[in-house]
């Protein structure tokens, strides 16, 4: 029987019909094609921000309480002393960066809190070469000192050291912005040493946040505010991690080659860094002499030395006859010899820091002064364990 003769005279399908389930299949307009999945689409949101929200108000309650209730340290460079005009700075400012074992602080030094009148104030801002180390009282913020109230007898200098043992660009940036906070007239910036092993110093071999700076200066906020101090009270009184010693074998694990990629993260950190710094003193409408860092590359060798991480096994072990071969004529006054086989060992491979600094010696020894400083400068951007200050941070 054909079918189509119950379709119609069009022969096309009539519509379905709904089935008699129970279930109304009204359509809201206002709603979409489904009440239940509206309601659930707008109340999804309303949960979101109920599990971000509370907990952050709750964690902001909780600072606050902490605060009022005087719990924790100041993590401010400079502390009320004696009657409040002056200011001294706080012993205990590296606990925000540094396990409290290991942590330096800074240099006995007190200022008015308020400027005297007609009085030029000076902040020195940088690591230990700009604190005076070993002797702070012999550093060249008290020469320059001596040297100012000597020349213009007539003015009153307040020269403040605000400069610190052991820290870097990470560490410095704070201390910038609080100085431009009291008066200030001049800066004088002399830091770029300890970037490369200092605070937030990469590792190589492991993963490392070191490229990722605004990381790096979140977590720092954090464990400056006062449920971060009391997060670190909770894991000191656990039994946590009391920072590790800052012996030989802890700097072997942070030798760094000169041609790992995060050697240049580090650089990106340190420009970051200088420029927010020089933002700050400039904001303040004080003068500021950025200064280039003085480094021995003669009487100075590298302290660490790493192959580039595409040598060879057959190139690695031509390499170490040549350099040992050059030991040896060097160390029986051959230094042109020494040179040459030096030179053919850096065909293979160049960023051996020990491999720069004996060419750079056997030149200088045979009156070559010019090639000699070219290798002097090598050894150091070479130097795998790096305390001075790269060329790269001296531009």
């Amino acid at each position: 029987m054909d079918d189509s003769k119950n379709r119609g005279h069009s022969g096309k399908r009539e519509a379905p019909q709904p089935l008699a389930t129970g279930v109304s299949t009204e359509v809201n307009p206002g709603k979409g094609a489904s009440g239940s999945e509206s309601h659930i689409f707008f109340r999804r949101p309303k949960k979101i921000c109920g599990c971000i929200c509370i907990p952050f108000v709750l964690l902001v309650v909780l600072e606050l309480i902490l605060r009022v209730t005087g719990y924790g340290y100041s993590t401010s460079f400079f502390v009320p002393a004696g009657d409040g005009r002056t200011l001294a700075v706080n012993h205990r400012y590296g606990w925000q960066f540094f396990p409290r074992e290991t942590a330096t602080a800074p240099f006995p030094c007190f200022m008015s809190a308020r400027k005297p009148e007609k009085t030029i104030r000076i902040f020195v801002l940088g690591e230990s070469a700009a604190l005076g180390t070993p002797d702070p009282a012999f550093g060249f913020s008290r020469i320059l000192d001596v040297m100012l109230k000597r020349q213009y007898p007539e003015r009153r200098f307040e020269i403040v050291n605000a400069a610190m043992w052991g820290i870097n660009s990470h560490v410095i940036l704070p201390i910038a912005r609080e100085c431009a906070g009291h008066d200030p007239d001049l800066f004088i910036i002399y830091m770029g040493n300890n970037e490369v092993v200092g605070l937030h110093a990469p590792e190589a071999g492991i993963f490392n946040l070191t490229p990722y700076l605004k990381v790096l200066r979140l977590a720092q906020r954090f464990k400056a505010t006062k449920i971060g101090q009391l997060s670190e009270a909770i894991r000191r009184k656990a039994g946590g991690s009391e920072g590790e010693c800052q012996d030989m074998e802890f700097f072997r694990k942070r030798r760094l080659a000169s041609d790992d990629p995060l050697r240049r993260a580090v650089r990106d950190n340190f420009e970051d860094n200088l420029a927010d710094i020089l933002k700050a003193t400039g904001r303040s409408g004080a003068k500021t002499i950025l200064c280039t860092v003085a480094v021995n590359l003669k009487d100075c060798p590298p302290l660490a030395s790493l192959h580039r991480r595409d040598l060879s096994p057959a190139d690695e072990a031509a390499w170490n006859r040549l350099y040992e071969n050059g030991i040896s004529a060097e160390a029986a006054g051959l230094y042109d010899k020494a040179s040459v086989l030096f030179l053919e060992a850096a065909k293979l491979d160049d960023r051996f820091a020990d491999l720069q600094y004996r060419l750079a010696r056997c030149f200088f020894a045979g009156g070559q002064f010019e090639k000699a400083a070219v290798h002097y400068k090598l050894a150091c951007d070479s130097d795998a364990l790096q305390f001075r200050s790269l060329r790269d941070f001296n531009v």
